[in-house]
This record gives structure tokens, sequence and C-alpha cells, in this order.
């Protein structure tokens, strides 16, 4: 009763704050829409795609550490939690200079008007860049402190943080257009900097409030970066992967149909999104709660809450169908442009937020037991398939941005239809499991 009373009282509080969080977002993006334009807008999403590559893959990090958290709590083995976190951050703090390196050379010597496809003044896009190469470096050490959340079963104080990030963030683009009218992607990128780099301080103040989660350089282990790494590197590939497959589109779309389309998709995108984003809620607990159960070998508790879940793909299939019917008028009132989103473009999309749902249930099952050698192989195959199918489906089958995603949708089936499997593997009994367990 206990776990499942936690389990409810962080999902209600992460919808309290995602509800805050989904309006400000909607206020923010029509705010940046105008002050930026159509092309500095798409240039500056494709920007902060490129961006989320890098802030999605922590070399597995994160998601290592938070398993080694949840078990080491479970066992009531405290000093180890302390020593593992201290590792992961002496760990991802090297990485992430080294990344910041990287990047900025990059910034400095590559073409960017050509990589976004754009007249921008060069300046413009150089510093807009490295500024946010800089807050990426910087966020990549004090994320953790959002991992350290999700670990301990406090995941509602991330989402405390990302309301504090938005909030602040349109603060700060109210201000933006007040005091320098004149569109800047340099300012844009600076805002988002203090906005990102303010929430991650606030989290991290919270968390480390308990001195056992204080990473101190004299609880760092080789050993044990090792251990987190070698979980770690499963999911780093998976990160990987996953980015090729949900983060290029941006990119795709720059690259072979203009930006002004990545605007039009990034409105479409926002809004089914939206669905997705608030399903994710329920599925927020699910990776440290089944750690938990699974460990303490209590299969019937993730039976329960697995059939739970299930049953509530049932009203959000029916919320995908009503926004697919209105979806076109609710753009028109949000933002005041028309985007005209055709049929075939609102179809792929509705059957990509639903699958989406679904594989999130099972994916995160199987992340909480730490069984991800079929996961791997999956999304190995998805991520090679993905890119060169968008191109295929948008450029010569001439579906446009509407190809993109139904590329990944195809991509998206076969783990939509195998981790399941596996998943039922998991909860049988001992004797009936399979190799794809291993």
């Amino acid at each position: 009763m206990k776990k499942n009373s936690l389990f409810l009282r962080e999902t209600l509080f992460n919808y309290l704050y995602k509800l805050v969080l989904m309006g400000v977002g909607f206020i923010s993006i029509p705010l940046l829409l105008n002050y930026l334009g159509v092309e500095k807008y798409g240039v500056w999403v494709t920007i902060m795609a490129v961006i989320s590559w890098a802030q999605m893959s922590d070399f597995g990090i994160g998601n290592g550490l938070r398993n080694k958290i949840t078990e080491n709590l479970t066992k009531g083995k405290i000093e180890r939690v302390q020593s593992y976190i201290s590792t992961a951050y002496y760990g991802i703090t090297i990485i992430s200079l080294i990344l910041m390196a990287i990047g900025i050379l990059i910034s400095i010597n590559i073409n960017l008007q050509n990589l976004f496809n754009t007249s921008i003044e060069v300046s413009e896009l150089k510093w807009s860049f490295i500024i946010t190469i800089f807050s990426f470096s910087l966020n990549f050490v004090l994320g953790l402190g959002k991992t350290i959340s999700y670990a301990t079963h406090r995941s509602s104080l991330v989402g405390l943080s990302q309301v504090v990030y938005s909030g602040l963030l349109i603060l700060l683009i109210f201000l933006l257009k007040i005091c320098i009218p004149n569109s800047n992607l340099i300012n844009v990128a600076g805002v988002y900097f203090l906005a990102t780099t303010f929430a991650n301080f606030f989290i991290s103040y919270i968390i480390f409030r308990d001195k056992i989660y204080v990473p101190l350089i004299s609880k760092y282990e080789k050993e044990l970066f090792r251990e987190i790494f070698g979980i770690g590197i499963n999911f780093f590939v998976i990160q990987v992967c996953g980015i090729v497959l949900f983060s290029t589109d941006s990119i795709i779309i720059t690259k072979i149909l203009g930006p002004d389309q990545v605007s039009k998709y990034s409105m479409i995108d926002k809004l089914f999104s939206t669905i997705t984003n608030l399903y994710s809620i329920l599925l927020i607990a699910l990776w440290s709660g089944v750690s938990k159960a699974y460990t303490n070998k209590d299969f019937e508790w993730i039976r329960k809450i697995l059939k739970k879940l299930k049953l509530t793909l049932f009203p959000l299939a029916f919320g995908v169908f009503v926004l697919s019917l209105i979806v076109n008028k609710l753009v028109i009132l949000w933002t005041g442009k028309n985007f005209n989103f055709d049929w075939r473009l609102i179809l792929v999309f509705s059957l990509y937020t639903i699958l989406v749902a679904w594989t999130g249930i099972n994916l995160n099952v199987i992340n909480g037991v730490g069984k991800l050698n079929l996961q791997l192989i999956l999304y190995l195959l998805a991520a090679i398939l993905n890119i060169p199918l968008s191109i295929f489906l948008a450029n010569y089958i001439n579906l446009g941005i509407a190809g993109v995603k139904l590329a990944t949708l195809i991509c998206l089936l076969p783990i939509g239809i195998f981790i399941p499997y596996q998943v039922k593997q998991i909860l049988l009994d001992k004797k009936s499991k399979k190799w794809i367990l291993k």
C-alpha cells in the first residue's frame, strides 16, 4: 500500500506541474515565433534539436547511476549511494569539458549557414551556437540532480524544476521583446542558458540538503565508474539510437524542405506531443518502482501496475482522435497562423502518438529490470533505417514532413511488438523464461 501511495502521490504532483508547464509552454512558443520570425524560429528549433542530442546521450551514466542508487537504497547500502553519486559527477564533468571543447571547435570551423540551410548572418549563428554549447556543457553536469530525484522516487522535483525553468524562460522572453525588440538568436540563446542553469541549480540545492547525496571528490572510486559505465553503455547506445530516431526530424526537414517547414512541423508536433507528455507522467515513477520491485522479487506489483496502465491507453486514443479533428483550428487560435495540415500528416501523428504511449509502458519496465539486449538490437535497426527512410518518403515519394514522421513510426513498430513480448516473459515463472531475457 505504501508503495502504491508513493507512486500515486508522485504522479499527482507530476500532473500538477505538467499542466502548469504546458500552459507556460503554449504561451512561450508563439512569443518566440513572433519575436524571431518563421525562418529564425525554424533555425532555433533545429539548434535546440542538435543540442538535445548531447543532452539525451550522457553516455548512459545517468541511467546507470539511477538503477544503482535505487538498488543500493533498497538494500540499505546508504554509504555506497554517495560513492556512486560522487563517481558519476566526477566522470560526467570530465566528459562535459571534452564535449564543450569539441563543440566550440566545430562551431568555429563548420559552415553553419550551409548546415541550417539559411542566409542568417554567420556571426549570429556562430555565437548563438557557442552559447548553447556552453549552456549544455554546464547543465550536462547539473542535470544529474534529476537522475537522483528519479532514483529516490522524488520525480515530482523534476517537474517542479521544469516549472521554474519555463516560468523564468517566459519572463525573460517578455523582457527580451521589450528591451531588445530586434530579433537575434544570440539573445535567445542567452535567455535559454539562464533559465536552464537556474532550474538545475534549484533542483540540485533541494537534493543536496540531504547530505548522503552530496558528491565528494574523496568518495570517487574508479571501479565504481567502470561499474556505472558498464551498466550505462547499453543505455548510451540506446540513447544515441533514440536521438537518431526521435531528434533528427528537424535537421532532415531543414536540409531537404527548408527551415520554414520546421516551423510547420514543430507546431503540430507540439500539440500531439502534449498528449504524449501528459501520458508520460504516469510512467515517470514506473522505472524506479519496477527496479525496486524487481530487486525485491515483487512481480505481482509489476503485473498489477502494468494492467492499470494498459487500460489508460483507451482514453488516450480517444484524446488523440478528438485532437486530430480540431488540430488546424487549434493552431490558428494558438498562433494566429494557418499552417493547413493535411489529413495524411494528422493521421501519421495520431498513430505515432498512440504507439509511443504503448512502447513507453513496456520500455520503462525493461529499463527498470535492466534487461537491455533486445531493446538495444531493435533500436540499432531503427536508427540505421530511420534517416534514409525519412529522406525516401519525404523527398522521393513526395510525402513532405508527413513522410519524415511516417519513417519514425515505421521504425518504432518492431519495438512496439517485441518489447511487450519480452515484458511478458519477465513476468512468467522462472522456469519459463527464455533467451530473450539475457
